[in-house]
C-alpha cells in the first residue's frame, strides 16, 4: 500500500504544480496579469475556505492508516513487556543463536515457543531428535 500510495501523493503534487501552471497561463493569455497562484496558495484557499473538510480529512487519514496496520498484524499487535529484552534484536539470525545458546544451556522455557522447539534440534546435521528433558 505505501508504494502506491508515495507515487500518489507526488503524483498529486506534479498534477497540482501542473493545474496551478496551466490556470496561470490561460490568465495570462486573457490579460491577467496576477501573480502565480500555487499548491501552497491553493492550500490556504482550501484551508480557510473548508475547514470542517480538512478537519476530517487530518482525522480520517490517519486512522486509515492505523487501521491498516492492525489488519495487516491480524488485529493482534504483539507487545513485549519484558523490560530485559524491550530492544532486543529479533533478527532470525538473532532468534537462532538465542535458540541454541538456550538449548545448550537447557533454558527451554525462558525464551519463546520458537526456542523450545529449536531445542530439540540438532543444527550439526539439521534433524529433529527426541527431547530429553
Amino acid at each position: 500500500m505505501l508504494n502506491w500510495l508515495g507515487g500518489s501523493v507526488a503524483s498529486l503534487l506534479l498534477f497540482s504544480y501542473a493545474a496551478s501552471w496551466l490556470v496561470h497561463w490561460i490568465k495570462r493569455y486573457r490579460g491577467d496579469k496576477s501573480e502565480f497562484f500555487g499548491p501552497a496558495d491553493f492550500w490556504i484557499e482550501i484551508l480557510t475556505h473548508f475547514p470542517l473538510l480538512v478537519l476530517a480529512l487530518g482525522i480520517a487519514v490517519p486512522a486509515a492508516f492505523g487501521f491498516y496496520g492492525l489488519e495487516q498484524c491480524g488485529f493482534l499487535p504483539t507487545i513485549n513487556m519484558v523490560f530485559s529484552t524491550y530492544l532486543a534484536v529479533d533478527l532470525p539470525t538473532q532468534v537462532t543463536y538465542n535458540c541454541v545458546q538456550d538449548s545448550l544451556e537447557g533454558l527451554c522455557w525462558g525464551r519463546t515457543k520458537r526456542c523450545c522447539v529449536a531445542s530439540t534440534w540438532n543444527f550439526l546435521v539439521a534433524t529433529e531428535q527426541p527431547n530429553s528433558s
